[in-house]
């Protein structure tokens, strides 16, 4: 994946830079993204979330104690172990900022989005460093956790060693992952530089399509821009109407649109940990790296490009989406990091407007100590909210 990635970069790189051959660059480089990387994780993510549900269908069924699962966790060597070891050696001033940047310089906070800085775009990522936790893996000996025989015990046939399933799958869904995050980085950014030679920005680029911008790309220049301005301008308008729209998390039916419901969402924990700690809510749209150290991170959904929160010492974790095999559900486990992993609209808006919480992943609470917003009129703006008039 890396070398066809390279092979692109090289031939844009000793190419005229026009905005034609940089958007060319950047389909051929999705594609690849599409063929090499999106096919192969999302094969191997479904193998990990089936390796993660068996391991806890054992803990749930008593077969097995929860600090099996983070032992287990905390032994595989996966990309995050990779990035320890490497964050630590620039922290010890054995590896440059540019040598660290070279290697994970790609990632941005937002995979997606296009208007999030990329880590070698953020200069304040390096300010108040800390250690990852637990740089050193735990090595798991033979009298540790026998899942074969635990579940044989438990009439499932197994077809190859479950150990090495269950590792492999973990480790070679981040894996891939990673890689392919690099070509959909490296895609965005030639996305970028290629509008701006039409007097576009990536603030009114994210407004349009893939399919609108390569397929008019050998448009004449004028032409184009005139194209593309008017289409991000007649979509930036159902887009600001879009925000007005309230769906509930989950459409079941029809009748969803009338009554929107909020149904009650069970967070995957991770550890058996207790905290109590200061809140900070982190967007991809910000611009600054906020102080975390003993403080619980409160955010949407953690992607790889939001790997540079472990960095920084967080007391806990707190997402709204993520099921039991999601990154950061895999990180946590992995650094034993208290956390909270897609805990729905209502427990998320709770963390979000609380200035401290109690994460207590033992008990399977969060509990807002300090509210932000008063209570007042709590009840009939939740009924506002179901019906739809308010967000």
């Amino acid at each position: 994946m890396c070398k066809i990635y390279s092979e692109i970069n090289f031939k844009i790189n000793n190419s005229k830079k026009d905005y034609v051959t940089l958007l060319t660059g950047a389909e051929h480089l999705l594609k690849n993204c599409k063929k090499l990387g999106t096919l192969p994780f999302s094969s191997m993510a479904r193998l990990a979330f089936i390796a993660t549900a068996i391991l806890r269908s054992l803990e749930h069924g008593e077969k097995i104690k929860s600090s099996d699962i983070d032992s287990f966790m905390n032994s595989i060597y996966s990309p995050l172990s990779e990035i320890q070891y490497d964050y630590s050696s620039y922290v010890k001033k054995i590896i440059s900022r540019k040598e660290f940047l070279q290697k994970y310089g790609h990632l941005r906070p937002g995979t997606y989005d296009i208007t999030a800085l990329r880590y070698d775009q953020q200069s304040r990522l390096f300010d108040n460093l800390g250690h990852f936790h637990n740089v050193k893996k735990i090595k798991l000996n033979n009298e540790s956790i026998k899942f074969e025989k635990i579940l044989k015990n438990s009439n499932f046939e197994l077809k190859l060693s479950f150990d090495k399933f269950s590792r492999k799958s973990i480790m070679m869904r981040e894996k891939i992952k990673f890689e392919f995050t690099k070509g959909l980085s490296d895609a965005l950014e030639l996305i970028i530089i290629a509008v701006k030679q039409l007097g576009i920005t990536k603030e009114e680029v994210a407004f349009l399509d893939l399919q609108t911008i390569f397929k008019n790309k050998n448009l004449k220049k004028n032409e184009l821009k005139k194209m593309l301005k008017r289409k991000i301008k007649l979509n930036s308008q159902i887009f600001k109407a879009n925000c007005y729209l309230v769906l509930p998390p989950i459409l079941f039916s029809d009748t969803d649109f009338e009554i929107i419901k909020y149904g009650l969402v069970h967070p995957n924990f991770i550890s058996k940990k207790m905290i109590i700690a200061e809140a900070v809510n982190i967007r991809s749209s910000d611009r600054h790296i906020p102080v975390l150290q003993n403080k619980i991170a409160v955010v949407e959904n953690a992607d790889p490009g939001f790997d540079w929160i472990l960095s920084k010492n967080p007391a806990g974790l707190i997402t709204k989406y993520g099921g039991v095999a999601s990154h950061m559900a895999i990180r946590c486990a992995e650094l034993n990091i208290p956390a909270a992993i897609g805990c729905g609209e209502v427990l998320f808006e709770k963390s979000v407007h609380s200035k401290k919480l109690l994460l207590d992943c033992d008990n399977k609470q969060i509990i807002a100590l300090e509210p932000t917003i008063t209570s007042k009129y709590a009840d009939e703006k939740k009924i506002l909210k179901a019906l739809g008039y308010i967000k």
